[in-house]
């Protein structure tokens, strides 16, 4: 093999690792500010009692920390 078709085969195996290098980074750039590998879901309850919830308290689902408490809103019954 001569030595001009080794520096095409080197140059190119350069080209191609670069370029999928560049396809991974934009993938996981693109990923990020869509939240696309954020295991998150947003889940919304309502309950009649909440006495001793705070917002940061952990959500607990079979024993197991599952999540922490985002946001409470009081809704008014009186018309």
């Amino acid at each position: 093999m001569d030595t001009h078709t080794q520096k095409f085969k080197v140059r190119l195996g350069l080209f191609i690792i670069g370029g999928l290098a560049l396809f991974a980074m934009a993938i996981f750039i693109i990923g990020k500010q869509q939240n696309l590998f954020n295991p998150v879901f947003k889940i919304t309850a309502k309950f009649y009692n909440v006495s001793g919830l705070k917002i940061g308290s952990n959500i607990r689902f079979s024993g197991i920390d599952v999540g922490i408490v985002d946001n409470i809103k009081i809704i008014s019954d009186v018309n």
